[in-house]
């Protein structure tokens, strides 16, 4: 029996790491799999990156084996790769840029970009932006209480994650179990279970609920469903909460990660874009950077997980980012898919949403070269494939775990046997009853932790090399591409020694 991937963080008095033990069939489900023979392995990690220039074409690295360097001596953002580079222009592109000079300061932040606008709060009473169906009093005339659903277990969480509610939801839905969803913020799962924040705290009235179909149905929260079993985020909770000393008795299991990409509509001309320009246009605001000039099509959103994790990298917290507010992830890709100045048109969401077949038609990925980094790249290795391969390796370093934060015993067990369960099948520590969460997360453009090569342990920190045991990484190039280089297999028998195991029907290293 080998030891599963990276699971859970258990708050203590010190935070400390878990590592979840399962079977290979616990964590992958493999009766629900099926393999395409991709024909023998090949290295495609045998080309070192191009020279650092600001040529605005798109290009491959060249190939030269010999000259390449190994991710740890060049750092993974410059390390070898095949992947499709695309310079960005700082010196032409941003107005009175200096290379190698500091970087102007932040202006003082006004009273509401420092406080921030919540999701919650901007002006609808509704977390996801809708209207609602509540009436004057806040109650929803004609709906079922929240409580009155079968075994329900009560979850609070980011609005850019409802599609991972809405498949667990119809997951569990044969059991029966039910989801019952209030959508609200990046931060609110962590803070309905290590704050005790009710559902009425975030502004909803009304919480979601999915069928075995996926089809979504609302019911009306009430005393007995304010208070969530599960919170479900895509940020660390040390982002969210002040705490020092960690949380007693709160587990927190990582989940698939959650890439973020910077975008534009399809018009637009634009193909990458760098960490000091997006400084310059969010933070310092103004018409700093071609051709994004008009404050009125950046969009921005302060409680967004995304715009947190790039704030971070680029040094401007989300809540002082200016440009036009949007305040869910329906709005925001509604906002850039349809502006009417493509050319000037900036946001930032997770690649679920960019990459969804209903809005990546209206909306392209930019590459992203970060600071300190020689070329820009894509999340995928080009800007039409769906590998996720520089995200995978390290050369794309925006992105965040989905986190499912639950009271939990002194064992690290959560306290309800329900939200166990729901639990387990987020991380892959149980399989499901219906359909396959694995196969949703490739599907909805996330990556499954045993398909990374890279983690991290805190919020957009350090990247550090990580070997998954067991690992899926050849099953999610087959799943998410079509093909895969591995060798496939029926049993471990079937691997050579360079790659032992046979998980998910092919050939893998752990």
């Amino acid at each position: 029996m080998r030891r599963g991937v990276l699971k859970a963080r258990f708050f203590s008095c010190v935070a400390v790491a878990a590592v979840a033990a399962g079977g290979c069939a616990s964590i992958f489900n493999l009766e629900e799999y099926s393999t395409v023979d991709a024909g023998a392995p090949t290295s495609t990690e045998d080309a070192r990156p191009p020279p650092a220039t600001d040529a605005p074409q798109m290009r491959l690295a060249d190939s030269a084996a010999d000259a390449c360097a190994s991710p740890l001596e060049a750092g993974f953002a410059n390390a070898c790769t095949s992947s499709v580079c695309v310079p960005f222009d700082n010196v032409t592109r941003i107005q009175d840029y200096i290379r190698d000079g500091a970087r102007p300061a932040l202006p003082a932040p006004s009273a509401p970009a420092e406080a921030g606008t919540s999701e919650a709060s901007a002006g609808t009473g509704k977390a996801d932006g809708s209207a609602g169906v509540g009436g004057a009093d806040g109650s929803a005339p004609g709906l079922p209480a929240c409580s009155s659903m079968p075994r329900p277990v009560y979850m609070i969480g980011s609005s850019g994650l409802t599609s991972i509610a809405q498949e667990l939801g119809a997951l569990v839905s044969a059991i029966p179990l039910t989801v019952v969803y209030t959508i609200a913020h990046a931060c609110d799962g962590a803070k309905a279970i290590i704050g005790n924040e009710t559902s009425f705290d975030t502004g909803a009235v009304t919480a979601s609920y999915w069928d075995a179909a996926g089809t979504v149905h609302s019911c009306q929260l009430d005393a007995a469903s304010e208070y969530a079993d599960v919170g479900l985020g895509n940020l660390f909770a040390e982002e969210c909460l002040p705490l020092p000393q960690g949380a007693a008795g709160i587990g927190d299991f990582l989940g698939p990660v959650t890439p973020g990409a910077v975008v534009v509509p399809t018009m637009s001309t634009q193909a990458s874009i760098s960490a000091e320009a997006l400084y310059y246009a969010f933070g310092l605001g103004g018409a700093a950077v071609a051709p994004w000039t008009s404050h009125d099509f950046r969009f921005v959103n302060p409680s967004s997980g995304v715009q947190w994790d790039f704030g971070l990298d680029i040094g401007v917290p989300a809540a002082r980012w200016q440009g036009s507010l949007v305040t869910s992830a329906t709005q925001n890709v509604a906002s850039v898919a349809t502006s009417a100045q493509p050319e000037e048109t900036l946001g930032t969401m997770s690649t679920d949403l960019a990459e969804a077949a209903t809005t990546s038609s209206a909306i392209k990925e930019l590459a992203f070269e970060d600071y300190g980094q020689g070329c820009a790249y894509y999340p995928n290795s080009t800007a039409t494939s769906n590998d996720k391969k520089n995200v995978r390796d390290g050369h794309y370093p925006i992105w965040g775990f989905a986190h499912m934060f639950s009271k939990v015993n002194p064992q690290g067990v959560p306290l309800n046997p329900d939200a166990a369960d729901v639990i387990a099948y987020f991380t892959g520590n149980k399989p499901t009853p219906t359909g396959s969460f694995l196969k949703f997360a490739i599907s909805d453009h996330l990556v499954p932790v045993c398909a990374m090569s890279v983690t991290r342990s805190v919020e957009m920190g350090r990247l550090e090399p990580f070997a998954p045991s067991p690992s899926c990484g050849c099953y999610f190039d087959s799943a998410a591409t079509g093909t895969s280089t591995c060798k496939t297999c029926s049993s471990s028998a079937d691997c050579a020694n360079a790659r032992p195991y046979c998980n998910l029907g092919y050939c893998e290293m752990h």
